[in-house]
Parts: C-alpha cells; structure tokens; sequence
C-alpha cells in the first residue's frame, strides 16, 4: 500500500496537471458473461490519493487503472516502447518526464512539451513521435489513457506461471520538458497550419458547388449545429443519412465527409476506411427505414382490407338472416291460414275442389297463385331494407 502511494504521488507530480481523469476498465469476460466497461472518475490530485484503497480493491476485482491530464494539456503518450527506444528517445533529446514499465520489458513515455497544445497539434505531435521512436501509433493522440503505476496489469496474456499479474512500475519522474520540445511543436503546428488552409479551400469549394440539387443543407450546416455537440462521427453519419436520402451520390457523401481533418484515425488507409464505414452505415439504415416504412403500409392496407372485409362479411350475414327470418313468417302465417281457407272454400265452391285437386297433381299453378307467389318474392328484399333502413 505504501509503494503504491508512492509510486501514484509520483507519477502525478511529475504529470504536473491539476485535474486526472482516471479510467477503471474492465475487459469482457466468458466466465461469468460480463460485457467490457469503463468506470470513469475525474479528481484532482488531493482526491486522488486518498482513492488509493478504492482503486486497489477495483484493481483486484479485474479492472486496469488508467490515467491521462483532463482537458487539452501539454503532455504526449507515446505507447508500447521497448528500452532501445527509450535511450535512443534521451540520447536524441526527447527525455521523458515520466517512464512507466507497463508489462515486463514494454513501456509508456509521458512527453512534457511545457506548453498547453490545441487538440489538433497534440494529436500531430503525439503522432510525429509514435512513428519516430516506433511506438503505437494507433495510440497516438491528444488524449490517451495510460497505466497508472502501483497497480496490476489485469491483461491474461501477462498472466504469469503462478497465476498473479505484474505491477506496472514507475521507472522514472522527472517532470522534465526535453530539449527538443521548440522545435518539434513549431514544425507540427506549422504543418497543421497548412493543413487547416488545405481544407479551407476544399470547404469553400464544396459551399460554393451545390453537391446535388436534391440536397438543401450542406455538412456545413450540420457541423455548426449544437445538437451533435461538436461531435465529429455524429455529424458525418447524420448528413451522410441527409444526403443519401435526397440523391446525393456515396462518392460525393465521402469527399463531403472528408473536408474535415481526419488526421487523428490514423493514417491515410484509415481515413478512407473510416469514410467507407460512415457512408456504408449510412446506406444500410436507409435501407433500413425504406423497409420498415414498406412494412407499416402493407400492414395498413392489410388492416383496412380485414376491416372493410368484416363489414362487408357482416352485411351478407345480416341480409341472410333478414330473408330467413322473414321467409320463416311468411311461411308460418301461411300455414296458420290455410285450414281456415280451405273450409271457406269447400262450404262456397264445393264443385271446385276436385278441379284445385287436379291442378296441384298437374303441378301447373294458376295464374292468381303465379301472381301471389311472385308478390310474396318482391316483397321479401323490400321489407329486409326497410327493417335494415327504416324507411
């Protein structure tokens, strides 16, 4: 626990920030199925030490303690060196203001530039000297995390023979700015300088040819709006989105995309590789959105056809049920009269009984019953539509 503090006092000091922003990361595990995650805290250097037991107890727990200055600042993480390069790094005159041996034989070197850099030049400088002293590149910017000394390295592959993890070590702390800090920050900031009039001119070539006539904002618009919050990756997906949907072509999307400095994805390959994904990820959500919509119209028409086949099954039910009914009656009524006909007919026209007998064998049926027959068939659909109306 004392050599812990010690080193972490250390280490800071020689960062010389007055505010940390510390990472505890936890990488995902198929044991017990936990997913990656970063526990983020930001403390200055007094609650710092004081969270030493916490970090220790989340150390053990299987999180790396990481650290890194909060805010642009005036150091550079140059990640994954070996010692040939960290003389070679002094004899040249970039001395580290801190060594950190993050795993046996592999370090970390913070540079002290003894100047606050913009976001911009801290990325070109942490770049310029990754490639120059063969670091990581891919680790190269303005504001990386590194290890924190005086706690485990949780990595399995440096896992060791008896099962424990090894202690990232401070190998020194200086806090010294190197020689060579002048010079190098000129020429970088120099370089950026040309770089920011390059995409000046690309800008102002992209405002001043409409990309397509289909689209009414240019990525212009969509970079100065505060709902991305200045985010690079949010505006580039949603005007490539924006454009795609109004006919802009994919080639037009990424030189627009590419009008921003892309310096810190790393190297060219990257850049282009970054457009590529943005312009892809664009096209499949439109797509996306075009099928969905395709399906919320055939579920409306869907439903429309059920409800307007339902009616319409109601209708036929209704009307059947209307003839059966009355159809029922008629025949009801006519079965109650015809006793009562029959005997009037017999007192009045005793002659003509066997002649009616004789006609119904023939099976052909008078004109009065014909007439009285078709009435009773007319009628029908007219009292089912007055029952249903009532009119």
């Amino acid at each position: 626990m004392v050599q812990t503090s010690e080193f972490v006092r250390r280490q800071i000091s020689a960062m010389g920030s007055d505010v940390f922003e510390l990472g505890l990361f936890r990488a995902a595990s198929a044991a017990d199925g936990s997913d990656a995650g970063m526990l983020p805290r930001a403390w200055d250097s007094e609650t710092l030490l004081r969270s030493i037991a916490w970090l220790r107890l989340e150390n053990m727990r299987g999180r790396n303690i990481y650290i890194r200055p909060q805010g642009e600042h005036h150091l550079s993480l140059v990640d994954d060196l070996s010692k040939s390069a960290i003389d070679r790094m002094k004899s040249e005159g970039f001395q580290p203001a801190a060594i950190v041996e993050t795993s046996p034989q592999n370090f970390q070197a913070w540079i002290n530039h003894g100047e606050r850099l913009p976001k911009e030049v801290g990325t070109a400088v942490a770049r310029a000297l990754a490639n120059r002293f063969e670091g990581d590149t891919n680790a190269a910017d303005w504001r990386h995390f590194g290890r924190l000394a005086g706690f485990t390295n949780q990595k399995d592959k440096h896992r060791q023979p008896n099962g424990l993890f090894p202690f990232v070590r401070l190998i020194e702390s200086t806090g010294v700015v190197y020689r060579e800090a002048g010079k190098l920050v000129a020429t970088v900031r120099e370089q950026c300088e040309r770089e920011q009039e390059a995409r000046a001119k690309r800008d102002s070539a992209l405002v001043s040819v409409p990309m397509h006539r289909g689209a009414e904002k240019s990525i212009e618009s969509f970079r100065q709006n505060p709902l991305y919050g200045g985010d690079g990756t949010r505006v580039d997906l949603a005007y490539a989105l924006y454009a795609l949907s109004r006919g802009v072509s994919p080639e037009e999307v990424g030189a627009a995309i590419r009008s921003r400095d892309l310096s810190h994805k790393g190297t060219e390959r990257r850049r282009d590789e970054y457009v590529e994904r943005t312009v892809r990820k664009a096209l499949a959500l439109q797509q996306s959105q075009s099928r969905e919509l395709i399906r919320h119209a055939r579920s409306a028409v869907y439903s429309l056809a059920q409800y307007l086949g339902g009616v319409r099954r109601n209708r036929i039910w209704l009307r059947h049920l209307g003839i059966w009914a009355l159809d029922c009656m008629r025949r009801r009524r006519r079965n109650a009269r015809q006793p009562a006909n029959q005997a009037v007919k017999q007192e009045e026209h005793p002659n003509h009984i066997e002649e009616d007998k004789a006609t119904e064998g023939s099976g052909t049926p008078e004109p009065g019953n014909q007439e009285h027959e078709a009435s009773h068939k007319t009628s029908i659909p007219c009292l089912l539509f007055y029952r249903i109306t009532g009119k």
